[in-house]
């Protein structure tokens, strides 16, 4: 991970860390997209899917808390695949 990416990578968890408080929230994705690359977070405080949802583009992490750096796909792309997943 460059500077670039870990300084977005701290700052996504913070934001992701204040969000997962909010009452009602099972699974909470959030993308930083900085030029052509995405660094996301993945948590959920009921469900097991975490890990899994980032697995889907070569991340990895916890049951609950998980993340992923990827290039050369669109946030729209990554959307989709995530609520395909969801339906499941």
């Amino acid at each position: 991970m460059n500077d670039t990416e870990l300084l977005f990578y701290n700052l996504l968890k913070q934001i992701a860390e204040d969000l997962r408080k909010i009452d009602g929230i099972d699974l909470l994705v959030v993308l930083i997209k900085n030029q052509e690359t995405i660094v996301a977070k993945v948590m959920t405080n009921s469900s097991d899917s975490a890990d899994k949802i980032a697995l889907l583009f070569g991340g990895g992490g916890h049951k609950r808390e998980a993340g992923f750096t990827i290039k050369d796909i669109s946030v729209d792309k990554i959307i989709e695949e995530i609520k395909k997943y969801i339906q499941k």
